[in-house]
């Protein structure tokens, strides 16, 4: 699959959902306190803060990103980068915890040929922050709705894996923020981990960075 191809799938799953498509805005950012758009959610702050009324209720975008707070290590390692794209759904009022991961565990699980991203259950790791036991029982209950059966198979380091591959994090990490006056909050993700002598050679090339 193509970033192309993975561009439009977000844009219209989540179109086809009652969310507006928003084009990316420019990578100089209108928020005084930043020089240039970081984040997806940038063009959004004065949303989600209520400086201003929302004209939708909810949003998706793929946009335009620039970081240079690390910009001494792109081309060092395989995981800082400055120019990206940052695919984004936004509710303003609308939906909350329920709706967010049901439309993402969707989206990451719905087969190619239904228009999803055809990622196998069984593959996927999710973090939760701390003691969020409401999340996983929405991400139990969207499972559910959705029909999956999650297969009990060894994970990458020869563990039994549990039906549901969840980490808790603690306020460390992941936590999002953009600016001080941002919304701001732990962020739950959804990833594929890396296969055992990748994740090595990784754990090796940060030591070695330090």
């Amino acid at each position: 699959m193509l970033t192309a191809d993975i561009r439009s799938r977000w844009l219209e799953f989540f179109g086809d959902r009652g969310h507006t498509v928003v084009p990316s805005a420019s990578l100089v950012s209108d928020d005084p306190s930043l020089l240039f758009t970081v984040a997806g959610m940038v063009p959004f702050i004065p949303y989600l803060s209520g400086l201003v009324p929302a004209p939708y209720p909810r949003a998706t975008s793929v946009q335009k990103c620039i970081r240079t707070l690390d910009i001494e290590e792109v081309g060092k390692t395989t995981r800082h980068g400055t120019f990206f794209q940052m695919n984004g759904n936004f509710s303003f009022g609308d939906y909350f915890k329920e709706g967010a991961i049901g439309y993402a565990w969707e989206l990451l699980t719905t087969p190619e040929n239904e228009g999803g991203l055809g990622f196998p259950e069984r593959d996927l790791w999710v973090t939760v922050y701390e003691d969020d036991d409401e999340a996983i029982d929405i991400l139990l209950h969207e499972r559910h709705e959705l029909g999956l059966v999650l297969e009990v198979e060894a994970d990458a380091f020869d563990a039994p894996a549990p039906p549901l591959h969840v980490l808790h994090v603690g306020h460390a990490a992941p936590f999002w923020v953009v600016r001080v006056s941002a919304a701001v909050g732990s962020a739950g993700m959804a990833a594929v981990p890396a296969p055992v002598e990748c994740s090595r050679r990784t754990s090796r090339s940060m030591r070695e960075e330090n």
